[in-house]
């Protein structure tokens, strides 16, 4: 067998297109037959090889192979196609395995060409040996498709019991959720009714003169015990709202300065019975109206400064009010200072009878700005110089039922208080922080942005929809005689808008002066002030000449009948609780003034022509029950439920027919609303007195 090469580089490029020699050798068929036949894959298997030409060089039958003796035929010319291909695809150098027909059945072919000596190898495979060592794999990857889909159908059937648990575990939870919500509705229809008889007549027996002090002390603990079981209830039903996500806001335009000074007037009483100095300290530039919900922000701020009444013995009670630049609320509760006894208290205690100093006004709208579009952020401190928390305690203070300090002072509340607290402040998108100092006191502060509401500074609004812009006739001067600048303050704000001219005095010797100057109309005076107190300033008015007949109307957080008809026998027109109520003051103006109001309508016309304000608030009737002309009622026939359950004090009963008679036309809805405010306050006597007169009037008519 002839073998040649060409002269190369080191790089092997060819130096000579010429073979440079030629080398000379011989190969026996017999080793190449030795070396063929060691070529096998399984019984039956067999090799064989085909020169360039297409002859037989090595093959299991030997009359197919050709030598130099006897030449064999060229494979590419058998009869056999199947041959043929096969032989055509090893003259072509082909290699790799295919599934050709030999003999009329299907096999494997491997092909393998040998370059150096121009010859191609290919090994003949019966199927059964591949596809027989492949069936166990087939095994196996059918054993693992059928494990993969039981495990597969498996999990779809406890993903589905799951989803059903899920469904059966919720709809169990809001079955109980909704039983517990309807429990508790009827538990505080049921508790709420006979307790409203044992507190209403609590109060009433101790009005009775004949009873002794151990009688009159027994009734003050059952009044003070039943104010603590409505306190209970209202509390959890407040948490069980809170935690069914059914407790929702609901802001309205509110006078801020004369919400507030309720709330300060509800805290000084209780401030007052334990000789605590309560200051309150509003900034000067607090807007005049913002929308917020009145109600619970009043539980909110009675339940952080009763909380600071109840764990201070001795000192103060500060109640700081502030508005904030948004870039300042930012870092408004990182202030750690803790809360300093009072005579050592670092922040200047002003003079509660003026006004704190003024700052840059923050919550007013700047001139691209809508009334809708200004907000301002309030900020609330409650400060006191009480018993104070330990660290470890400060993190659990806002947990349900949870509550700390002495044991005297866990019975005074339900350890909901301040969970309430925070769930209400977490709505109004804040939250309360606390800083304590065992043994020195606590502040708990909180922010809100609120919508300012300009328009309280211009009108007061009536309960038709109009508002009241003024008054016919000539120009009135009003005299508020108030040690406290805050309360003054108050009627300034609600009177000064309607143009009335307002002069202010700090006490009765200084009311004194002011009215002989002044000569107002009317004088607006509080009882309880230093150098001279109410009393003796209407009593100084009464004797003299020039003043004895301007009218006083006396202004006091005393509500009880003992100092209204003091006030009455001194010489005082009537008598005006605080707080304040804007609806009271104006009824109290146009009674004593004898005044025939303005008022503008909702599309902005104005009513020039007098009108009483009895016409714009719904008129009392001597037995107390409020009654409105612009009310439409359904007929008596539709109403005998609701006037039977009203007779026996049916609270419950009054509701669901209250919603009953809202059903039946939208007209009915004002009259239904008032009834479900009246029972919601539970006030028996009222709805009782209301349905006598609707009684009455069918009747007349």
């Amino acid at each position: 067998m002839p073998v040649w090469s060409y002269l190369s580089d080191e790089e092997g490029a060819e130096l000579s297109p010429t073979p440079s020699g030629i080398f000379l050798g011989s190969l026996k068929i017999d080793r190449i037959h030795e070396v063929v036949n060691q070529l096998n894959y399984g019984e039956n298997s067999y090799p064989f090889a085909l020169n360039s030409e297409g002859q037989a060089i090595v093959h299991p039958d030997a009359s197919l192979m050709s030598t130099k003796e006897k030449p064999a035929p060229s494979f590419l010319d058998l009869p056999d196609v199947d041959l043929v291909a096969i032989a055509q695809n090893m003259v072509n150098k082909g290699q790799g395995i295919e599934l050709q027909s030999i003999d009329g059945k299907l096999q494997y072919v491997a092909f393998l060409p040998l370059e150096e000596a121009d010859w191609s190898v290919a090994l003949i495979i019966p199927r059964k040996n591949i596809e027989g060592q492949l069936l166990p794999l087939d095994l196996m990857a059918g054993v693992v498709a059928a494990l993969t889909v039981t495990l597969m159908v498996m999990l779809w059937r406890v993903q589905a019991f799951e989803q059903r648990q899920i469904t059966k575990t919720k709809e169990a939870a809001e079955a109980a959720n909704h039983a517990k919500s309807e429990f508790l509705a009827n538990m505080s229809h049921e508790l709420r009714t006979p307790l409203n008889g044992i507190l209403g007549f609590a109060q009433i027996l101790q009005l009775d003169t004949t009873a002794t002090p151990k009688q009159k002390h027994g009734l003050s603990i059952i009044e003070q015990s039943g104010k603590h079981l409505l306190t209970l209830i209202n509390d959890v039903l407040d948490i069980s709202k809170i935690e069914a996500r059914k407790l929702d806001l609901f802001p309205s335009p509110v006078h801020l300065p004369s919400f507030l000074q309720g709330i300060v007037e509800i805290i000084r009483i209780r401030a007052d019975q334990k000789g605590l100095k309560l200051l309150y300290q509003p900034t000067a530039n607090l807007p005049e109206g913002t929308e917020v919900d009145e109600q619970r922000l009043r539980q909110v701020l009675i339940n952080l400064l009763g909380n600071a009444v109840k764990f201070t013995d001795t000192g103060s009670i500060t109640f700081k009010i502030s508005t904030l630049l948004p870039t300042e609320a930012d870092n408004v509760l990182k202030d750690t200072t803790s809360p300093a006894k009072t005579s050592n208290h670092s922040e200047p205690v002003t003079d509660p009878s003026e006004p704190p100093p003024n700052h840059p006004e923050r919550c007013l709208n700047s001139p691209d700005e809508t009334p809708s579009q200004s907000q301002c952020i309030l900020r609330f401190d409650i400060i006191d110089t009480g018993v104070g928390m330990a660290p470890e305690l400060v993190d659990t203070i806002f947990n349900p039922f949870e509550q700390v300090g002495e044991a005297k002072r866990k019975t005074e509340g339900t350890g909901l208080g301040l969970a309430i607290s925070q769930r209400i402040v977490n709505l109004m998108g804040s939250q309360i922080e606390v800083q304590s100092t065992l043994g020195e006191g606590s502040r708990f502060s909180f922010t809100v942005e609120v919508p300012v509401a300009m328009e309280w500074r211009q009108t007061i609004q009536s309960s038709n929809g109009n508002s009241i812009i003024g008054y016919t006739g000539e120009r009135k001067t009003i005299l508020i005689v108030d040690d406290r600048w805050e309360n003054r303050s108050v009627l300034v704000n609600l009177l000064e808008p309607l143009g009335f001219t307002l002069v202010e005095a700090a006490n009765g010797k200084e009311g004194l002066a002011k009215a002989i100057e002044h000569l107002p109309d009317l004088i607006i005076t509080d009882l309880a002030m230093p150098e001279m107190d109410g009393y003796e300033f209407i009593t100084a008015v009464r004797q003299d000449k020039t003043l004895k007949d301007i009218k006083m109307l006396v202004s006091s957080a005393s509500v009880s009948s003992g100092d209204r008809q003091t006030s009455i026998d001194a010489g005082a027109n009537d008598f005006l609780p605080k707080p304040v109520s804007s609806e009271e003051l104006f009824q109290q103006l146009e009674k004593i003034l004898q005044l025939n109001w303005e008022q503008m309508d909702e599309d902005g016309h104005t009513n020039h022509e007098p009108i009483s304000r009895s016409s714009l608030y719904p008129s009392r009737s001597k037995n107390g029950a409020s009654v409105s002309a612009n009310w439409v009622t359904p007929p008596m026939t539709d109403m005998e439920t609701l006037y039977k359950a009203a007779q026996i004090g049916d609270i419950r009963t009054v509701e669901k027919e209250a919603i009953n008679v809202q059903a039946l036309d939208e007209r009915y809805r004002p009259f239904a609303q008032h009834l479900l405010y009246l029972a919601n306050q539970m006030d028996e006597r009222t709805i009782l007195n209301l349905m006598i007169s609707l009684n009455k009037s069918v009747h007349t008519n």
